[in-house]
C-alpha cells in the first residue's frame, strides 16, 4: 500500500489536489503492472483524500479508503474500491492500519492531522519500529519547508543531520513517482 496524507480542506482547483490526483494515478498504473496486490490508500474523506482515490480508481488500481468518524466527514468518498472501504471509530486504530502495511508514503499539505502522520511515521522509522526503508515524499517544497523548519531542530540538536535523509521534498509528479518506485520495497 502507498499512502497519502493531506488536507481534507484542499479543493478540486487548487495544484495540490491536482497533483495528488496525478500522483495516485501514476502509482495506480504503476502497482498495477509491478505489485498488483498493493493499493492505493487514503483518509478516505474529501480534498487531498478525494484526489487521490480518484486518482488511484480511475487507474484501475485498488483504491483505498480508511476514514474516521467525525461529526463533520460522515462519510467516505465515493472513489473508494467498495472492498476497501473503511471507517474507524479510533484514531489510534486507522493510524495502526494506515502506517503499518504501508510500503511508502507520501504527505501532502495539510493540517493538524497531517502533521501528526508526518511525525508518526518519523518517529517510527528514527526508532527502528518500522525496520524495513520506506519511501516519504513531502510533495510541495514550499509548504514543508515553511510548514516545518527541520533546519531549527538541527540547530537546536533534537535532531541529526542524518534524518534529513528519511524523506524527500518533491514539486513534480513525475520525480516524486519515480522516487517511490525506485526505492519502495514490496516485501
Amino acid at each position: 500500500m502507498v499512502t497519502f496524507f493531506g488536507s481534507a480542506r484542499t479543493k478540486p482547483d487548487q495544484k495540490d489536489y491536482q497533483d495528488a490526483y496525478k500522483l495516485a494515478y501514476k502509482l495506480g498504473e504503476w502497482t498495477k503492472q509491478h505489485a498488483p496486490t498493493t493499493g492505493i490508500s487514503s483518509g478516505g474523506g474529501p480534498g487531498i483524500m478525494e484526489a487521490v482515490n480518484k486518482g488511484a480508481y480511475e487507474s484501475g488500481a485498488k483504491s483505498i479508503g480508511m476514514g474516521i468518524s467525525l461529526p463533520f466527514e460522515q462519510h467516505n468518498n465515493e472513489y473508494i474500491s467498495p472492498d476497501l472501504d473503511f471507517e474507524f471509530h479510533y484514531f489510534f486504530t486507522r493510524k495502526y492500519w494506515c502506517v503499518y502495511l504501508s510500503k511508502a508514503y507520501v504527505l501532502m499539505p495539510g493540517g493538524v492531522g497531517t502533521m501528526d502522520e508526518l511525525f508518526e511515521v518519523l518517529t517510527l522509522i528514527q526508532t527502528q519500529k518500522i525496520q524495513k526503508p520506506k519511501p516519504i515524499v513531502l510533495y510541495n517544497s514550499d509548504f514543508w519547508k515553511n510548514a516545518v523548519n527541520f533546519d531549527q531542530f538541527i540547530k537546536q540538536g533534537t535532531i541529526g543531520p542524518e534524518d534529513m535523509e528519511l524523506f524527500e521534498y518533491h514539486d513534480d509528479v513525475d520525480t516524486a513517482v519515480d522516487y517511490i518506485t525506485n526505492n519502495i520495497v514490496l516485501t
